[in-house]
């Protein structure tokens, strides 16, 4: 999660974007719309992803090697990082980064301590079935609980890091998710002010064996893959062109 690949000005997309309005618009630009540019990290090897294990234990004092999955993206982003946190910060079923018709985000407090993602936004759904416990909800996606944050004072400094890191629960997916940005780091031929990465880690269904199964991980990965390329390039147009406007 702390990156140690080149990454520069070649995550450059094309802007503006059309907001997505429906489920039918999530389905074309978060599934279906091919990405302009490739944000996944390829783990070509386990020395690679003993790696970054080892980066985002030093870094949040968790240790994900109980996972079997570790899918990693990073892009570029020519705005600052505390002010990518910030627009990171009001994460909710408006975002337009997200795709709320389809996944949609129910954030409990406005420090995004606790995060609810349902299904088609049915938050209201409940079963019929009263001796289900109170915490069931059918159509919910996700629970996210917040296990660190971090946002760093340190404007100018190489180490600028700022992260939410949660653990997962309820169903897709199954471990952790983080949010993370950080300055650039010229020696690394990055030269956007910031790179910005979203991680998940977890077992499918919380059994690790069947994270081998390929014909369950391939066509996931693609999808995931697609997905959170498709986010990562919206908030890097909704940052820098928000920063631009702010100039």
């Amino acid at each position: 999660m702390i990156g140690n690949q080149s990454s520069g000005d070649s995550n450059k997309v094309g802007r503006p974007y059309e907001k997505s309005n429906s489920i039918l618009s999530d389905i074309r630009y978060f599934f279906l719309n091919k990405p302009e540019t490739n944000t996944l990290i390829e783990l070509k090897s386990e020395f690679d992803r003993d790696h970054y294990n080892q980066l985002i234990f030093n870094r949040t004092g968790y240790e994900l090697g109980n996972y079997k999955m570790l899918n990693i993206h990073r892009i570029a982003v020519d705005a600052p990082a505390d002010f990518i946190f910030d627009v990171l910060m009001k994460w909710n079923s408006e975002s337009c980064w997200w795709p709320n018709h389809i996944a949609k985000v129910h954030a409990l407090d406005d420090q995004l301590s606790h995060i609810d993602v349902f299904l088609f936004g049915k938050l209201n759904f409940r079963p019929r079935n009263r001796s289900q416990s109170p915490d069931f909800h059918l159509l919910r996606l996700f629970n996210l609980s917040l296990l660190k944050k971090e946002e760093s004072k340190l404007t100018n400094a190489i180490d600028n890091a700022h992260y939410l890191f949660y653990q997962c629960s309820g169903g897709y997916p199954i471990g952790v998710f983080s949010l993370f940005t950080r300055n650039s780091i010229p020696e690394r031929n990055e030269t956007c002010k910031s790179q910005l990465f979203m991680m998940v880690s977890f077992n499918f269904y919380g059994i690790k064996s069947w994270s081998k199964i390929k014909f369950i991980t391939k066509p996931w990965e693609a999808i995931h893959n697609r997905v959170t390329s498709n986010s990562l390039i919206r908030i890097k147009n909704y940052c820098e062109l928000n920063y631009q406007d702010q100039q």
